[in-house]
């Protein structure tokens, strides 16, 4: 499809361009390579995961893996209270 491609224009003020510039620096990527991936993405509201980059989404990743960790150990905790609670007030008795 290389010898199929032709330019196209996209109109925006000069702020709005040297941002998609800078966003697209940041990403590793060329502005048309950037403005494709964006245009192209599915699924996520606002294109590729609202803007982040490879590496931040997978800090993202890693965070949010972390989190679920932290919540299992809570829910592990919170059930081991309620045991240890019902055995002693099984002992304590009438």
């Amino acid at each position: 499809m290389t010898g199929n491609k032709r330019p196209r224009s996209v109109y925006c003020s000069p702020e709005e361009r040297d941002a998609i510039g800078a966003r697209a620096a940041a990403a590793g990527m060329t502005v048309s390579s950037f403005v494709l991936e964006r245009g192209l993405a599915d699924g996520v509201a606002g294109g590729t995961a609202a803007g982040l980059t490879a590496a931040e989404r997978a800090e993202l990743h890693a965070g949010v893996r972390r989190l679920i960790g932290l919540a299992g150990l809570v829910r592990d905790a919170a059930a081991d209270d309620g045991a240890s609670e019902e055995r002693a007030a099984g002992e304590e008795g009438p």
